[in-house]
């Protein structure tokens, strides 16, 4: 949905993100599957800020509008079915002779209740996961960032591929689209600022008790004035912006961190207040917290989690493992080794 949505609604132009021959205003032609409910979702929210409304309704606290709640669940009903029955089912089928070698998909044949709403904890929980062979998972990490950024990454070979389609001739009915335009539109990130001002909100009435402990250093932090909300986890890493994510530092400690990525010697170290603050929140804001770090940390409902604190804080250790021992390339820091 992230990358689809800003190449679907990019009017005045059309743009094929994949399928070579594509055309626009052609329903009876060649169609990427997804196509039509995609852009009835588009339309909807041109008035509604579009990417960053329907981001906030299905990601960041909001809610889907009941009117076009159904259009949303069969646009992601229709999106899981396609990459199942294609790319899942037929890569690595040239070399093994067989569907599925290489992904495999549990709850590949679940049917979605019509009924059933947008909500993110629904979508993990029936969705299902893919899975692939310790050996490719291997050859992945020892990649690294480079398979999704970088000059030969999946994010650039698409955007070379559709500039490519844009700009084939015998397709009249497709305007040339610059590769930097479509690739800037691949990378675009839903506008989440609602959400930081949020938790600076949260902290800042906090100061009404008294003052704040820094999440990184363990010192006082007496007025607002002296606070910075960091990301635990750097955005500039990560894009996440959920609340549990979003904790008070001192200004300081925070210029100091900038975009590392704390190491699992601080994060235990400061386990017992980083714990605090996500119980201050859960209190404050049940619903959105519990939903975000039921998908960003626990994988599963909150319901079904009776120690979620304990859950959540062991996974939130094993992210900072893997960007820092498996994805390479990004420094840890702790203040009393800096």
């Amino acid at each position: 949905m992230r990358y689809y949505y800003p190449i679907i609604d990019s009017p005045p132009v059309f743009i094929p993100p994949q399928m070579n021959g594509e055309s626009d205003g052609n329903p009876g032609g060649r169609q990427i599957a997804f196509r039509p409910l995609f852009r009835t979702v588009t339309d909807y929210y041109k008035d509604r800020k579009c990417f960053n409304g329907f981001w906030e309704d299905y990601r960041n606290g909001g809610e889907i509008p009941e009117e076009i709640s159904p259009d949303v669940m069969a646009l992601f009903t229709k999106i899981r079915d396609t990459i199942i029955s294609n790319p899942i089912k037929h890569i690595g089928n040239s070399k093994s002779d067989k569907f599925n070698s290489i992904y495999q998909s549990d709850k590949a044949g679940l049917k979605i209740p019509d009924d059933a709403y947008p909500d993110p904890e629904f979508i993990m929980e029936n969705f299902g996961y893919f899975y692939i062979p310790a050996e490719v998972s291997i050859a992945f990490e020892y990649l690294g960032g480079s398979i999704i950024s970088g000059e030969e990454s999946i994010i650039e070979n698409w955007a070379e591929f559709s500039h490519k389609i844009s700009n084939n001739k015998s397709n009249k009915a497709v305007n040339t689209v610059p590769k930097a335009d479509i690739l800037t539109l691949l990378v675009t990130e839903p506008e989440t600022k609602r959400a930081v001002d949020l938790a600076k909100t949260f902290y800042q009435d906090a100061f009404r008790e008294g003052p704040l402990e820094c999440v990184w250093s363990g010192k006082i932090i007496p007025d607002e004035s002296k606070m910075d909300v960091d990301h635990m986890l750097p955005f500039a890493q990560w894009k996440n912006n959920d609340l549990w994510n979003l904790l008070p530092a001192e200004k300081k400690e925070n210029g100091n961190k900038s975009d590392l990525i704390p190491s699992r010697i601080l994060l235990e170290r400061r386990k017992e207040i980083i714990i605090e603050y996500w119980d201050r929140l859960y209190q404050e804001h049940p619903a959105q917290f519990s939903k975000e770090i039921s998908i960003s940390l626990l994988r599963k409902p909150f319901a079904e989690q009776e120690n979620w604190k304990e859950e959540a804080f062991a996974s939130l250790l094993q992210k900072v493992d893997y960007h820092i021992d498996v994805r390479g390339g990004y420094e840890s820091w702790d203040p009393l080794s800096s």
